[in-house]
């Protein structure tokens, strides 16, 4: 079910009366428009010409929890994190689960 930027915000526990439908959030702010949430403080102005909203990191898991219907309590969910091979190692994993018969996403 489609979520708004009130649902989202007021969950995080912002006030907000933006009813607008939330499309994407993103870390990238090359991918942002006007129903895009821009987490991040790097390219802020960037995310802000393409009329994003702004947040944070520190909102970033439990905004992801919401918007994503709280996907740890249905799926298995790997993190990958460092500095080097992080979309490589995604690949494979999602490749190997695959091959061994689970259904698999890669974000």
């Amino acid at each position: 079910m489609p979520k708004t930027f009130k649902e989202c915000l007021n969950y995080i526990g912002i006030e907000s009366n933006d009813t607008r439908i939330v499309n994407k959030i993103s870390f990238d702010s090359r991918e942002c428009d006007q129903n895009s949430i821009y987490i991040g403080n790097k390219y802020v102005s960037d995310a802000l010409s393409r009329n994003a909203m702004i947040l944070d990191n520190k909102y970033t898991r439990k905004l992801f929890n919401y918007y994503y219907d709280h996907p740890s309590q249905n799926y298995i969910v790997i993190g990958v994190t460092g500095t080097n091979g992080k979309t490589s190692i995604t690949h494979y994993l999602k490749q190997i689960l695959t091959n061994l018969g689970y259904r698999c996403i890669r974000l």
